[in-house]
């Protein structure tokens, strides 16, 4: 089976058989993203280099026996409405928000934790306004209507 096609849960277990390593997912997230964004335009954000570097560090706890959670080693992209710390914040505007909103709250906090990977930041409407999609700010996220694989 494609590996694009397997459930969250599968990864992991895979991740944690070592079937798979972290840095070759982070890996093939890279390449997905290389090849779809541009059509796609979902990231406002791509931090795929501290992402792999997150990935080598979880690979070496994994090869310890280490284990710090269901999210452990899993790539996640996070809106850009969620403070990441490192990550600046648009929140859809034109202008990155203070540094300070760049905190984690309890929801990434609790994946930094776990170590679930957050290669990116996903685009937004303004500050969470609207349900269409439209940004006069960045351009419109798209729907190729493919299967990126």
């Amino acid at each position: 089976m494609n590996a694009a096609h397997l459930s969250l849960a599968e990864h992991a277990a895979r991740l944690r058989r070592r079937e798979l390593t972290a840095v070759a997912l982070i890996d093939t997230c890279a390449q997905h993203h290389a090849r779809m964004e541009p059509r796609l335009n979902a990231y406002k954000t791509w931090d795929g280099a501290r992402a792999r570097s997150a990935a080598a560090a979880v690979d070496t706890l994994l090869d310890q026996g280490q284990d710090l959670g269901p999210l452990m080693g899993l790539p996640v992209s996070v809106k850009d409405l969620y403070g990441v710390p490192g990550l600046p914040v648009f929140a859809g505007s034109d202008e990155a928000l203070p540094e300070a909103w760049q905190a984690a709250g309890p929801l990434v906090a609790r994946l930094q934790r776990q170590l679930g990977i957050v290669v990116g930041k996903t685009h937004t409407v303004e500050f969470a306004f609207g349900g269409l999609g439209v940004n006069a700010h960045w351009r419109v996220c798209r729907d190729t209507g493919q299967n990126p694989t």
